[in-house]
């Protein structure tokens, strides 16, 4: 696990830190099945996180989504012109929401009380800031006046996130001439990450939130670990939200003033080149140059990728297997050294196709068999 970084934000009490036997949950247990979405929800970050503006406040669910549903009203006002077939469209604004339903499974004692504890804490988010006023000589507040409203960032891994710190269409155009299409697949895969110091959501406000505790239904039940105390298994959560955008959403004529917004994504735009004397609606790469070496060059990255990750599993494979007494049983051995197999004839074929240096590989000689 040292090899991950936790996500652990400040000021979150502790629930975006995931371990299913944190508060114990028995008088006897002393050891815990292992909880593999733990591991998805810290380490991964598969997650949804809130935090409240006001106080910074933050709370993490593991992502156990049932709804997750996006829309967008646009905003027209019409004026009827006399002999006119259509009114006249005038554009006034967008308005996003969001629909998030999600539900928190219960996998021991300690995790039960824990989630109880983070929709508890989602709740409080709901609800604004207070100033107090004193009177002059007294060290006690008669007065409270709200003063902020109960923002809320929220980020649902990819999905739902702040873009504002996302390059502008000038870097992303310069961006693009400097990586191919596969790198930037692979970067985006990279970014997913909750930053440490704040957990990047989107700006809003929640407009309705409903809590389902499940108590009825019998194929979850509750635990009942004290003299009028229960725990639900499963609680079911409905969001409503409402984003608030930070920036200026639209284009700046042929080109969209953020070209990441909403999901992040750069596409590659493919270079223009001179058309050539034979150019025809059937052209081939030979009339297209540059586009034919930026294909090559995704090519042989994809191709690069895939055999270092199956190097690696295999190399997995081999210490796995021989673990012990060193030695593979006959039928082991065969299905190893048939893998190795493959992997060499794929090794020679991209080798032979878009040569060592383009595959950018550290080491791409042959698995050895085991003999």
């Amino acid at each position: 696990m040292s090899k991950y970084k936790s996500t652990n934000l400040g000021g979150d009490a502790g629930t975006t830190v995931f371990k299913n036997n944190k508060y114990g949950g028995t008088k006897t247990a002393t050891t815990y099945p292992a909880d593999g979405s733990d591991r998805m929800a810290e380490h991964q970050h598969m997650a949804l996180v809130f935090q409240h503006v006001p106080s910074t406040q933050t709370v993490a669910f593991k992502a156990f989504i049932t709804a997750f549903n996006e829309s967008y009203t646009c905003d027209w006002s019409t004026e009827e012109v006399y002999g006119r077939t259509d009114p006249i469209m005038l554009f006034r604004g967008n308005r996003r929401s969001i629909a998030l339903n999600f539900r928190v499974p219960a996998y021991s004692v300690s995790g039960a009380y824990e989630n109880l504890c983070r929709v508890q804490r989602l709740s409080q988010f709901l609800y604004p800031n207070y100033k107090g006023i004193s009177s002059a000589g007294s060290k006690s507040a008669h007065a409270q006046t709200i003063a902020q409203s109960p923002l809320i960032r929220l980020k649902v891994m990819n999905l739902l996130a702040n873009q504002n710190d996302a390059p502008d269409g000038a870097t992303a155009a310069t961006s693009q001439q400097n990586l191919a299409a596969a790198s930037m697949l692979q970067n985006y895969f990279n970014n997913g990450m909750i930053k440490s110091s704040s957990p990047n959501g989107l700006l809003g406000a929640i407009t309705s939130f409903q809590v389902n505790h499940n108590l009825e239904n019998l194929d979850y039940g509750v635990i009942e670990h004290g003299a009028g105390t229960i725990l639900p298994k499963m609680i079911d959560v409905t969001v409503q939200f409402q984003p608030i955008h930070e920036h200026t959403i639209g284009w700046n004529d042929m080109e969209p003033i953020n070209p990441h917004w909403p999901y992040g994504i750069q596409l590659k735009t493919p270079r223009p080149a001179a058309a050539s004397s034979n150019s025809a609606p059937n052209a081939t790469d030979d009339d297209l140059p540059e586009q034919a070496r930026d294909n090559a060059v995704s090519d042989a990255i994809v191709a690069g990728m895939s055999l270092a990750s199956r190097r690696a599993a295999l190399s997995n494979a081999y210490r796995t297997m021989t673990t012990g007494d060193g030695q593979m049983t006959s039928g082991m051995a065969d299905s190893y050294n048939a893998m190795v197999d493959s992997y060499n004839r794929d090794l020679a074929a991209a080798v032979n196709e878009h040569g060592t240096a383009a595959l950018g590989m550290r080491d791409t000689g042959a698995m050895r068999h085991y003999q």
